[in-house]
């Protein structure tokens, strides 16, 4: 018989390939993707929060130096040591107040670089997070960027645990500084509640060579972890202006290579042939109900 093609044979094919082209080309809502879409919007307040924690910690930083510089805790370390170890075995008291008072004063320098670190490094995270989520809500372009993590990912594991891998020195944080400062503080207002120095207890002697060891741990931490800080911002900047270039070229989709084209064909094809057949039976179930 013949092919017919009247308009009734044509119609449910034109109503299967109109329900294909609306598939291929209207664009769908990204339930997956709605979050990360609208981090675009919030990305000059993350870097501003971030250029203004970094400001204040390379103040912090500086500081910091300048007092290693006048004031390095080590050799007041040892010196007090020593006099731990002297009265431990010969009785007495300590001598050295300058040694105690520098290392007070070393303490607190340390604590407000702690501080201001990880107020910085905080940010940082925020900034980290914000532009992965932006790179995913473009999509397919997104895979462009991957080799631009490699980097960021790698700075990260030089972190102690539960941030990076690298166990030693291991983490301590602002607050865990603050703590034992005000811990050695106190001590050394029990020795000195006026002046010249008082008598050493043996409690409070142990409790301070307690002290000196928070100090050489935390101190040789806290040096660590700051010291990172600057190369991760350097690498999330860097990242930053690849999505940016990325974004101003238009390369916000992947081109399809030859092979998905001509599958993306062959599945539209199959697609179109399923949808009419579909269509076709319904339409001819209608005419028979009609004729019968």
């Amino acid at each position: 018989m013949p092919l017919s093609l009247s308009l009734k044979t044509l119609l449910p094919w034109t109503a299967a390939l109109v329900v294909l082209l609306l598939a291929w080309f209207l664009p769908l809502p990204g339930p997956v993707l709605g979050k990360d879409q609208l981090v675009a919007a919030r990305m000059p307040e993350t870097r501003a929060a971030v250029e203004q924690a970094r400001t204040a910690f390379i103040a912090a930083q500086n500081e910091y130096s300048e007092q290693i510089s006048s004031n390095n805790p080590e050799p007041n370390i040892a010196i007090v040591r020593s006099e731990i170890e002297r009265i431990r075995n010969a009785g007495g008291s300590f001598i050295n107040e300058d040694a105690l008072i520098s290392l007070a004063t070393y303490f607190e320098s340390l604590q407000r670089y702690a501080a201001a670190g990880e107020t910085y490094f905080d940010a940082l995270k925020q900034y980290d997070g914000d532009l992965m989520a932006w790179s995913r809500s473009l999509g397919a372009a997104s895979e462009t960027l991957r080799d631009d993590t490699f980097p960021i990912v790698e700075h990260l594991k030089l972190y102690p645990p539960p941030i990076g891998i690298t166990p030693d020195p291991p983490m301590f944080s602002a607050s865990e500084v603050l703590t034992q400062s005000r811990s050695f503080m106190m001590h050394l207002d029990i020795l000195m509640p006026g002046r010249p120095l008082g008598p050493v207890s043996p409690s409070l002697l142990e409790a301070f060579s307690s002290d000196l060891d928070n100090i050489s741990a935390s101190g040789r931490s806290i040096q660590h972890i700051e010291s990172l800080h600057e190369q991760y911002y350097a690498f999330l900047n860097r990242y930053d202006g690849a999505v940016q270039a990325t974004i101003a070229a238009g390369d916000t989709t992947r081109s399809p290579s030859s092979l998905a084209l001509a599958l993306n064909l062959l599945v539209g094809a199959l697609a179109l042939a399923g949808i009419g057949a579909l269509f076709t039976t319904g339409w001819h179930r209608k005419r028979q109900e009609a004729v019968g």
